[in-house]
C-alpha cells in the first residue's frame, strides 16, 4: 500500500438505517479496506472477492428498485453499471498481468462510496420505507404505492435526466 493512500474504514455517518444495506454496506468496506491492504502476492483475488460482492450489492439495489416500479435505466442503476465495467476492465488487466490497476481502482472507490451511499443509497431506503419494501424479504407489501411514487433511482420524484 502506498504511504500517501489512507485505508478506508467504516464509519457510523454511512448508516441508512436499513438493516440489510447496512451489513451490506460494511462488507463492501471491510472487502475493500482488504483489497487496499494486498501484498502483491494475493491483490488479484482480495479485488476478486470485492468484485464480486460488488456485483451482488449492486443486483440486490437493482433489484429492489425494479419491485417497487422505478424504471430499470434509472440514474442509480447507471452509476453501478459503469462501477462494475470498470471493475470488471480492471480484474481483465490484472489477469493479463497489471495489477497497478487496482490501486486505482481502490482509491477511486474510496473517495466514491461515500457519496454513493449518503445520496443515492440513501434515498433508495427512504423511498423503500415510504412503499413500504422489505429488504430483509424481498417483500412489497402495497404495489399500489409504489406506482404513484415511483421515481428515476436518485432519491428524488422525478426521472434522471
Amino acid at each position: 500500500m502506498n504511504a500517501s493512500m489512507s485505508l478506508p474504514v467504516w464509519s457510523d455517518d454511512l448508516l441508512l438505517d436499513d438493516e440489510r444495506t447496512d451489513a451490506t454496506h460494511r462488507e463492501f468496506m471491510q472487502l475493500l479496506r482488504s483489497s487496499f491492504m494486498a501484498t502483491e502476492s494475493n491483490r488479484l483475488q482480495r479485488f476478486q472477492k470485492l468484485l464480486e460482492h460488488t456485483v451482488e450489492h449492486f443486483a440486490q439495489e437493482d433489484r429492489w428498485m425494479i419491485a417497487t416500479g422505478m424504471e430499470d435505466d434509472n440514474c442509480h442503476s447507471k452509476d453501478h453499471t459503469m462501477i462494475l465495467e470498470t471493475m470488471r476492465e480492471v480484474e481483465k488487466r490484472a489477469l493479463a498481468g497489471d495489477t497497478s490497476f487496482i490501486t486505482v481502482m481502490n482509491q477511486a472507490l474510496a473517495q466514491w462510496f461515500p457519496e454513493h451511499a449518503k445520496t443515492k443509497d440513501a434515498g433508495l431506503t427512504q423511498y423503500l420505507k415510504e412503499v413500504g419494501f422489505s429488504t430483509t424479504d424481498e417483500v412489497l407489501a402495497n404495489p399500489e404505492t409504489a406506482q404513484l411514487n415511483a421515481h428515476g433511482g436518485c432519491g428524488t420524484q422525478k426521472a434522471c435526466t
